[in-house]
């Protein structure tokens, strides 16, 4: 009789004889005896209900998968049932109380063209372990050719889960349409125009654009980032990130009797500082050092300062460095990153 389904009754039935038959003929030979009942055990408890078949471990697994919350990034777009309802702050609340929740799928279904540009919004918070907004005035409202529009000013903080903190003031746009057919009643967030809160005004003086950038590169120092340390040619080169979001780079090289460090400092993608040092000389000869400090505000040289015997590199250059060493971040390619 041939068995092809060892999870069927028949076969245990088959399968509990053959083995009291076995054990019967072989107990007079005690050495054999511990053996056989261990094979019996295996073999029953690989087949009855007490181990589960692969078909049990999926309805197993199917069932833990129902009573774990569903990853953020693959939970559906939710909105509350009475948006029709809801004012402008009213929106722009729900949405932050949802990204303080970590809700990121919800708090993006109120934007007017979700789910489509979700990973761009939910990389802002991603690495966020606080973000506050507060409505900071009126909302100014208007209204032309069937869609009411409003401007929403707010201030936001976010906390980002290595320690560095983002202030940011400015307003999120709203529209609505009039037309009492539309099958999207009420509001949706339709863009947002959000600044650096602490970066000087137009026609701050040479001093407070520097106190700033100071401010700047010492708070991302005192930041606990998770660095990433790549090798290139000649040293290597760190990264210190929020998300995919480039804060700082340190670049370590060597060549010869000399060495030396680049530091390159970020904030919205732009560089706003720089250091470098060099120092090494003949092994017989005066060692020499050099340093250079770059301010940028705006992609704009504003100051540098120079230590040591020779002249610093212009804007242009130290722009062009800083932009190979983010690009190849972004391409996890560091072959092409030059060493000096």
């Amino acid at each position: 009789m041939l068995l092809t389904d060892p999870s069927s009754s028949t076969f245990l039935a088959w399968l509990a004889e053959h083995i009291f038959i076995i054990l019967k003929l072989q107990v007079m030979r005690k050495h054999l005896l511990p053996s056989l009942l261990l094979a019996a055990a295996t073999l029953l408890l690989s087949c009855n209900g007490s181990a589960p078949s692969s078909a049990d471990n999926s309805e197993e697994a199917a069932t833990a998968t129902d009573s774990t919350t569903i990853p953020n990034d693959a939970a559906p777009d939710v909105l509350p049932d009475d948006i029709s309802n809801l004012t402008p702050e009213q929106i722009v609340t729900r949405m932050f109380e949802a990204i303080q929740k970590k809700d990121l799928k919800s708090a993006h279904a109120f934007w007017k063209n979700a789910p489509a540009g979700y990973e761009e919004f939910a990389d802002d918070y991603k690495s966020a372990r606080d973000v506050q907004m507060t409505i900071t005035g009126e909302t100014f409202t208007d209204a032309a050719a069937g869609t009411a529009y409003a401007s929403v000013p707010v201030s936001v903080t976010i906390t980002q889960n290595s320690g560095e903190k983002q202030e940011l003031k400015g307003h999120y746009q709203l529209t609505s349409s009039n037309n009492p057919e539309s099958p999207s009643r009420g509001w949706r967030i339709a863009s947002k125009e959000l600044k650096d809160a602490n970066m000087p005004e137009s026609g701050a003086s040479e001093e407070e654009i520097v106190k700033y950038i100071r401010k700047e590169f010492q708070a991302i120092n005192n930041a606990n980032y998770k660095p990433q340390t790549h090798k290139i040619d000649c040293g290597e080169i760190t990264y210190f990130t929020v998300g995919s979001d480039v804060r700082k780079v340190k670049k370590s090289w060597f060549a010869g009797d000399y060495g030396g460090d680049e530091e390159y400092y970020f904030k919205n993608g732009q560089l706003f500082f720089a250091y470098f040092w060099d120092e090494g000389g003949p092994a017989n000869g005066k060692v020499t050092r050099q340093e250079c400090r770059y301010y940028f505000f705006d992609e704009e040289l504003i100051r540098t300062l120079p230590k040591g015997p020779r002249t610093c590199m212009d804007g242009a250059e130290v722009l062009k460095f800083a932009s190979d060493v983010t690009v190849a971040f972004m391409k996890q390619d560091y072959s092409g990153v030059e060493c000096f």
